[in-house]
């Protein structure tokens, strides 16, 4: 596989974003699923931490302008000052402007910047 595949979410215990692999647990009495962010593992143990699954959001592939790499869930500014939400739609990410207009990502965003959150 020639691609980069990272997750991000935000701790339930202390809001910190981390950033790994994505593991769904499921609860024995209830059987929902929860998200936990692996972020190290070695041969015997690993470094996971639940996540809010509100804040969970896959690495796109891309970086901006400045380098930062960008997730589903972030909001980009294009050069014209317009805001967009990056979203994931079957089978792809693409971006959301507030009036609804919607674009599929063949733009090259390395002129766009990541807002912060």
């Amino acid at each position: 596989m020639s691609r980069e595949i990272n997750f991000r979410g935000q701790r339930i215990d202390n809001k910190e974003w981390v950033y790994g692999s994505l593991v769904m647990v499921c609860d024995g009495e209830s059987l929902k699923r929860h998200p936990f962010i692996v972020v190290s593992y070695n041969y015997d143990s690993f470094d996971w931490h639940e996540v809010d699954k509100e804040t969970v959001g896959q690495f796109i592939g891309l970086c901006d302008k400045k380098g930062k790499t960008i997730y589903e869930g972030d909001f980009i500014k294009n050069d014209k000052g317009v805001v967009y939400k990056v979203k994931y739609r079957t089978p792809m990410f693409v971006l959301e402007a507030e009036n609804g207009v919607t674009l599929g990502i063949n733009y090259n965003l390395s002129a766009w910047e990541v807002l912060p959150k």
